[in-house]
């Protein structure tokens, strides 16, 4: 997909990648490991002034740009190659949502580029601001600054087929303050100057500060009220090794579990932890 192409998100309609894409010659530009944005020799747009999104685990910190859906669902793209588009679905009650206040903000960004940046007036091949968004795993953490910083925690990267994936659901609102951002990937199909998939990363909000907890008496436990949403930084607060965290489900009465470096499905504390919850930590002897 060139610049200049838009996204249309309607019921049964596929979503159009909104970031560029280029021959697999450009994507030789791309070097493994490394801050993409940081080989990106193009100014940030003018316009984007609306706050910043980073992503520490792969160096991007980037400038935020609203941009309005369409009535009739297009997804207008980001500015150019080192942008990130937050899309403000304000006339589609139900999708979307604000950082740091409300619902599921939605956010995107280029993969690559490979066109003349409009803002810049300088043609520009390779690797965007998202290059690296399919290497994030759940537990990196994303903050969007908007006057204040919030931090989200990232809970599941997914790969989806752009022709049949429920665009609708990924994008509606939710009760749980949380990110979602996507970009390009799979396979190029030329005939659309498009990819065949979507990387998508669900991240949610992080509440209040992590407390130490307290001993039990046989020193095998820890107990008490966490202070925060976030296990990750709960763990990380604690002054001996914990391998696995658990807390109730106030409403199911369920055990959450979350173990560090476990997969998503084995974690279902992440994203379910209350600031006031009682959690039980089993430590290292």
């Amino acid at each position: 997909m060139n610049h200049s192409e838009s996204s249309r998100i309607r019921p049964g309609q596929r979503v159009v990648c909104v970031a560029g894409a280029v021959l697999a010659l450009v994507l030789a530009f791309s070097v493994a490991g490394r801050p993409a944005e940081a080989t990106i020799p193009v100014a940030e747009p003018a316009a984007a002034v609306d706050g910043r999104v980073r992503i520490p685990a792969l160096g991007v910190d980037a400038p935020l740009g609203v941009q309005r859906v369409a009535p009739d669902g297009t997804l207008p793209l980001p500015y150019g190659p080192v942008d990130v588009a937050w899309y403000d679905f304000s006339l589609h009650p139900g999708l979307g949502g604000t950082p740091a206040t409300t619902g599921n903000t939605i956010l995107s960004g280029h993969v690559d580029y490979a066109a003349t940046v409009p803002y810049a007036g300088v043609r520009y091949s390779g690797p965007a601001v998202f290059a690296d968004l399919g290497q994030l795993r759940p537990g990196a953490r994303i903050e969007v600054t908007r006057g204040q910083t919030v931090g989200y925690r990232v809970v599941s990267v997914d790969i989806l087929p752009v022709d049949h994936a429920d665009w609708l659901a990924e994008f509606a609102a939710t009760p749980v303050e949380m990110l979602t951002l996507f970009t390009c990937t799979g396979e190029f199909r030329p005939q659309t100057f498009d990819y065949s998939d979507r990387v998508v990363v669900k991240a949610v909000r992080v509440l209040g500060e992590a407390r130490r907890l307290d001993v039990t008496a046989d020193g095998r436990f820890l107990y008490g009220t966490g202070g925060t949403s976030d296990p990750v930084e709960l763990i990380a607060a604690q002054p001996r090794a914990v391998t696995a965290l658990y807390a109730r489900d106030p409403q199911s009465g369920e055990w959450l579990l979350f173990v560090p470096g476990a997969p998503s499905f084995i974690n279902t504390l992440t994203g379910r932890l209350r600031p006031d919850a009682l959690v039980i930590g089993r430590v290292v002897l």
